[in-house]
């Protein structure tokens, strides 16, 4: 954890470096200047007030001492506050900007678990619906819009807070709870796996996958002995066999679920019976060529009907278009054709008994980047 601390620290470095560089030329290319504002003065001050802040300097070495400066923790003088330098604008503005922060995550990591803890306790109630909605809501809506509503309506309109300053407890109200308005939506959003009820063909791969899983998870384990026991009341069903024959149906199913079909990965495999699509409100797949050519599920389905393939979307499309689960939809289904599983569970395999047995080398780790989405 540590390591990967430290290489995504090192691998912000450039990044900083290009918006420091990118900035620097963008305001100094701007029209005008730092002083257009005040009166006009004579020529001779302006010359005076351009040499104080280097600005009579070619363009280049304005950079490079500024580059210089930033190495040192000198920022320079403030354009805008005059007699000020600007570290010493963030030494005064840091504590209060920690305060806010620090007590904006804690007032989000508590409401926000309390009320997704209500929803998950409260399924498919009005209170479920509710809490689901203001998440997405919270999340959907930026803080720059939140905070002058909040503004406006209870400092303005209402008069109960203080709109500016810093002072008293009063402050703080207004500035923490639009940081952490989003926060709370999120953690409201989204909980930890607590638990898991496994089913499978036979008590003996039941009793094998929840010990695997024990080692690995500390999670609640409940094993089922049948499918229908197994659904019944989960929020989220996963699929991982070969099964010849659907053996989940729409009517297993209650209302909210979402359901992870990871398995069934050739023509003559099938778990899901096609009485489920009609429900889902979003059908995503890993890659829908393949889930065309040898998914026995939606080939039966969707067959030839391609306006009915242009309602399944691929995993890169939904995330790029920001598509998200509805608080009143019915069900959603992700069907991936499991090659990744496979391989990687071989992968493993193969790495397990290469090094039992003194094979190979070792290769750097890989640095993931993120994925460049458009």
């Amino acid at each position: 954890m540590f390591g990967y601390a430290v290489r995504r620290l090192a691998g912000a470095v450039p990044t900083i470096f290009v918006v420091i560089t990118i900035s620097f030329f963008m305001i100094r290319l701007a029209p005008g200047g730092p002083f257009d504002q005040e009166r006009k003065v004579p020529p001779e001050v302006e010359a005076n007030l351009a040499a104080a802040y280097h600005l009579d300097e070619p363009l280049i070495e304005q950079y490079g001492r500024y580059l210089a400066n930033i190495l040192q923790g000198d920022f320079g003088p403030s354009f805008r506050y005059r007699d000020f330098q600007v570290s010493e604008l963030l030494r005064d503005g840091f504590p209060v900007s920690m305060q806010l922060g620090l007590a904006a995550m804690i007032l989000a990591v508590t409401l926000g678990f309390l009320a997704g803890s209500l929803a998950a306790l409260k399924r498919n109630t009005p209170g479920d619906v509710a809490v689901m909605g203001l998440a997405m809501t919270g999340i959907a809506v930026p803080n720059f819009v939140v905070a002058p509503l909040m503004t406006l309506i209870l400092g303005v309109w209402l008069s109960l807070l203080p709109v500016g300053g810093w002072g008293g407890l009063n402050h703080a109200v207004l500035p923490v709870i639009a940081l952490a308005l989003p926060q709370i939506a999120a953690c409201a959003a989204v909980l930890p796996l607590k638990k898991l009820r496994i089913h499978s063909r036979t008590a003996e791969n039941r009793e094998r996958l929840a010990e695997a899983v024990r080692a690995q998870f500390d999670l609640d384990i409940t094993l089922a002995g049948s499918v229908e026991e197994a659904v019944k009341d989960v929020p989220v069903i996963t699929l991982v066999t070969n099964a010849t024959e659907p053996f989940l149906t729409s009517d297993m199913v209650g209302r909210g679920v979402h359901i992870n079909a990871m398995g069934a990965i050739v023509l003559a495999r099938s778990e899901f019976a096609t009485d489920i699509f009609p429900r889902c409100a979003v059908v995503t797949v890993d890659n829908l060529e393949t889930i065309r050519n040898i998914s026995s599920e939606f080939r039966a389905y969707y067959g030839e009907d391609e306006n009915g393939w242009k309602q399944v979307r691929s995993m890169g499309s939904v995330i790029e278009d920001n598509i998200t689960r509805l608080a009143d939809a019915d069900l959603t289904l992700f069907k991936a054709m499991g090659m990744g599983l496979s391989d990687m569970a071989l992968a493993c395999d193969i790495l397990a008994k290469a090094r039992e047995q003194g094979f190979g080398h070792p290769v750097p780790e890989r640095i993931k980047t993120p994925p460049v989405l458009k």
